[in-house]
């Protein structure tokens, strides 16, 4: 599970729908279905002052390596430096972070706030910008914009084998957009940092289902297919769901085609939006498959409450190497009680 959280921001109806993905999202956020830098959804902060943030929480365990990327826009150079992505620790410390300069510049930070690189490129020119960067523990930390590394490594990161929450926040004084966030590290899957880093540019394109498969779940809010009770663009909790309580009961489903063919295929990340809705405890997976083969993602609690939980699959189940345009558009995925 190498990688460990992405978004689109492709499925959302308003801004207070973030919190159905992230864990927190502060009221200065605001979400459009058009200001994507592949023209679907992205999200912003109009200058909020206090750095406020939006967070992705408890996503990661111990770790000697990570990395993340993302499109950044921002309207102009800030008065004062601020932050636009933190990442922090299980004890709420901060063990890096990207910031923007008053030149339009922006920098990494680790090692409590030690600068490791900045930026020659002026990303504060209200333009689109892929910036990507890596953090290592007691290992050179790196920077990349537009997919040219910047400026010189420090002597070290200061993970300290530790992350566990990625915040996007507000700089004071100026627009920040954001678009196709994700974050990746050395844990088992693909991509990894070592290998893999940098990612470059990356486009996030969401899928729904269309169909149904071949489906198990035996009870639905109404009618018995099963697509339309779970192929929203924002997920309603209660007002229509598929449910079982057997284990080994699993929905496989049919989804949209790509529509266009990518040069390469890092991962094809499902989301499922779920709870446990009776007492007692009870696993749920992610699943895929392609023709006769099928990948079953790493079992999680049932939540008590909804949330979304993202399964990564960084390989063809039919193929067993990389996925290509016409296996994801071949492929059923879904969701299964372990």
């Amino acid at each position: 599970m190498a990688f460990r959280f992405c978004d689109g921001f492709d499925s959302y109806a308003s801004g207070s729908d973030l919190v159905k993905k992230w864990s927190i999202a502060d009221a200065s956020f605001t979400w459009s279905n058009s200001a994507g830098r592949f023209g679907g959804g992205a999200v912003a902060n109009a200058g909020a002052a206090g750095g406020k943030q939006l967070q992705k929480l408890n996503i990661a365990a111990s770790v000697s390596d990570m990395a993340a990327g993302f499109y950044l826009k921002a309207s102009a150079a800030p008065a004062a430096a601020g932050i636009v992505l933190n990442v922090v620790n299980s004890a709420g410390a901060s063990v890096g972070d990207i910031s923007l300069n008053t030149a339009g510049t922006c920098s990494l930070h680790a090692n409590s706030n030690s600068l490791q690189a900045t930026s020659s490129i002026n990303v504060c020119d209200g333009a689109w910008h892929w910036i990507e960067f890596r953090l290592q523990w007691g290992n050179p930390s790196y920077l990349y914009v537009d997919n040219v590394q910047q400026g010189t490594t420090g002597g070290g990161g200061n993970l300290g084998n530790n992350y566990a929450s990625v915040y996007l926040q507000s700089v004071a004084g100026i627009t920040t957009t954001w678009d196709d966030v994700v974050v990746y590290d050395s844990t088992t899957g693909a991509p990894t940092p070592a290998s893999n880093f940098p990612i470059n540019a990356r486009q996030i394109t969401t899928l729904r289902p269309t169909s149904d498969s071949v489906v198990g779940f035996g009870t639905t809010s109404s009618g018995s297919t099963h697509y339309n009770l779970v192929n929203e663009t924002v997920p309603d909790g209660d007002t229509s769901y598929v449910q079982d309580g057997g284990s080994g009961t699993q929905d496989l489903l049919n989804f949209a085609s790509l529509g266009y063919t990518p040069t390469a295929i890092n991962v094809v990340i499902l989301n499922v939006y779920s709870d446990n809705p009776a007492g007692g405890t009870i696993n749920i997976q992610g699943i895929a498959k392609n023709s006769i083969s099928q990948a079953n993602g790493s079992a999680i609690v049932s939540p008590l409450v909804y949330q979304t939980n993202q399964w990564p699959f960084a390989l063809d189940p039919y193929s067993g190497v990389a996925w290509v345009a016409a296996g994801v558009n071949a492929a059923q995925f879904g969701y299964k009680n372990a």
